[in-house]
């Protein structure tokens, strides 16, 4: 097994070569509306935007900044590994370890029938009571980010979500049609629905990856 002394060097270069030789160059201005995506809502739009791609947490448990520790370490976003907390509280809760207490008095804003159906099975099935709360919060703040959005949208905005489904305790959590549901009554009509993926399951069920292709309307 080689250690990272050998291997990060290495990759670095191979990075630095990629940039040097990269012949693209932007026509436009690009600018940071927000550095968190949950504060959309809170900015003043400036720009009305007309298409958007976007690739939110999947709701699996993944705990992205430890997968990508090394990189933030490299960045000097963190020291100690105790510093990826401060990132974690500021995501999507998508991971178990990602709910806290509070989260329980949250009212739940979302309409969708998928999803008080889903949330009634994992309160019956899951072996750990977290399990429902996290998927409640889950898309109670994806509704957050995209009521939020609205104010930044044009008339018929495009839409794109890379998204995947999952399962907790035996229960299939059908993530992109609870979220196509969720957001419908915001304006964002789905259009298509591309599965891109599948893959099977520690219980033997299929999950997908999927990407999901909306029109934003104002209502």
């Amino acid at each position: 097994m080689k250690s990272i002394v050998d291997v990060l060097p290495k990759k670095i270069k191979d990075i630095s070569s990629d940039v040097d030789n990269c012949n693209y160059f932007l026509t436009h201005k690009h600018s940071l509306i927000t550095e968190n995506a949950k504060d959309i809502g809170k900015v003043s739009p400036v720009n009305l935007i007309s298409d958007v791609i976007t690739s939110p947490p999947y709701l699996n448990g993944t705990n992205y900044f430890r997968n990508t520790k090394l990189e933030l370490w490299f960045l000097k976003h963190i020291k100690t590994e105790m510093d990826l907390r401060y990132f974690r509280d500021k995501a999507l809760t998508s991971g178990i370890n990602d709910v806290k207490r509070e989260y329980g008095l949250l009212p739940n804003k979302t309409q969708s029938q998928l999803l008080k159906q889903t949330l009634q099975e994992l309160e019956q099935r899951s072996y750990d009571s977290r399990i429902p709360l996290m998927v409640k919060c889950y898309f109670q703040e994806m509704y957050n980010f995209f009521q939020g959005l609205t104010i930044h949208l044009r008339q018929e905005a495009n839409i794109l979500i890379d998204i995947g489904d999952s399962i907790f305790s035996n229960v299939h959590i059908p993530t992109d049609l609870i979220l196509a549901e969720t957001i419908d009554v915001l304006g964002y009509a789905l259009n298509e629905r591309i599965v891109l993926r599948n893959r099977t399951s520690r219980n033997g069920q299929t999950i997908s990856q999927v990407l999901l292709k909306f029109t934003y309307s104002k209502r």
